[in-house]
């Protein structure tokens, strides 16, 4: 059975939160914990959403086995976190209510009201839910159970609809009929409209040029040439990232990865090392840390400091 007191934490703030972040991490190291700080780690104004992505996408994906965030009021975090697969978010204000998220539903993130909470108070309903245990009363798993269903059931309506929007019917052909083909009702013929100039402005126009796709071909090229499959779906799921975020981004080979830029500026560098990669985001080049697996990988796009720099570029 898991020691509930002692758990993998991450941890992760808004900027509402950022000031007793520290302080709270500290307490929960005390108290037997280890915690993974996501951010923020500054009093810049950053968006609660992605904080609770961050930390959703560790408790998921199982590199940590529980999280708490720190927004405004606890709620936004709450909802926003909850959109994640295996996530079950609650804002807990008091000390009960964080201990029945754990006995109850089984809560493995739970989101705290910055605003109002000091680092003393925020750590003790840390420690009612890590120290309680999901009861595995009939009732709670019965209700666990369904959730699950109606999560699942809603997956599968996801696909469908999907599936249906992308498979559009072909629109019926404008096309008029050939001189051969027999005409199913003869319409009378349309008066001859009077040829009137066009304006000078519309006569003056030039066509519109093309636009020309960003080049590319040089990350595509490094791309082909990764043998190792994990490190190709690194690097594979990093170009991916770049296209969608930056669509005007050409990209380069590097001796040792390749890159991205957006116009003039520096979007992103990627170091390929051996069973690694790592990324310098920004005009800054934020570093990651070392990354060893898609899933870190998720974590590392998510976190705050990745994120801001990443919008400091005019896309």
């Amino acid at each position: 059975m898991a020691d509930y007191t002692r758990m993998r934490l991450a941890l992760s703030a808004d900027h509402a939160g950022y000031p007793m972040k520290q302080e709270l991490a500290a307490k929960l190291t005390q108290q037997g914990h280890a915690v993974l700080d996501l951010g923020t780690h500054g009093t810049d104004p950053v968006d609660y959403s992605a904080l609770a992505r961050a930390v959703a996408t560790a408790v998921g994906n199982g590199f940590v086995e529980g999280g708490v965030l720190l927004c405004g009021n606890g709620m936004g975090g709450a909802v926003a976190a909850n959109k994640f697969k295996n996530i079950r978010a609650a804002a807990c204000p008091d000390a009960p209510t964080a201990r029945q998220a754990r006995e109850h539903l089984d809560v493995n993130l739970i989101c705290l009201d910055a605003a109002h909470l000091d680092a003393e108070t925020a750590s003790a309903l840390a420690r009612e839910w890590a120290s309680a245990e999901f009861s595995r009363a009939e009732p709670a798993v019965r209700a666990l159970t369904r959730i699950a269903e109606i999560e699942e059931g809603m997956r599968h309506h996801d696909r469908g609809t999907e599936a249906k929007t992308k498979a559009p019917r072909a629109a019926p052909s404008r096309r008029a009929p050939s001189a051969s083909a027999p005409s199913r009702a003869a319409a009378p013929a349309a008066p001859a409209r009077e040829s009137r100039p066009e304006p000078e402005a519309r006569r003056a126009s030039a066509p519109v040029a093309p636009v020309e796709a960003p080049d590319v071909a040089g990350v595509e090229t490094f791309l082909a040439g990764v043998k190792d499959d994990n490190l190709k779906a690194m690097t594979s799921r990093i170009f991916e990232f770049m296209r969608g975020r930056f669509p005007r981004a050409s990209g380069t080979q590097n001796p040792d990865g390749f890159s991205f830029h957006v116009g003039r500026e520096h979007a992103a560098s990627v170091t390929v090392g051996k069973g690694f990669v790592q990324i310098e985001a920004g005009p800054e080049r934020i570093p990651t840390s070392r990354i060893r697996d898609v899933e870190g990988l998720e974590v590392a796009l998510a976190l705050p400091s990745i994120v801001r720099a990443m919008d400091t570029i005019k896309a």
